[in-house]
């Protein structure tokens, strides 16, 4: 997988250098350029329930519970 080019070196900011696949199509027309790293678990969580509509006590309490990562 490595040698036929499937895989590519990236820095992640916790995990250091990690190797995660290439995008599987290529488009010439809409090239993607994935400049960021994989989030990490739980780091979008609060922004996603409060788009969900859970409000901040609601979140507190499922963070407090160990719900979120």
């Amino acid at each position: 997988v490595d040698a036929m080019g499937y895989l590519r070196l990236v820095e992640h900011p916790v995990a250091g250098h990690i190797r995660e696949p290439v995008p599987a199509a290529s488009f010439s027309a809409t090239p993607l350029d994935q400049t960021t790293p994989a989030p990490e678990l739980g780091q979008h969580s609060d922004a996603v329930l409060a788009e969900l509509g859970y409000d901040e006590p609601a979140r507190s309490a499922m963070r407090a519970a160990g719900a979120l990562g």
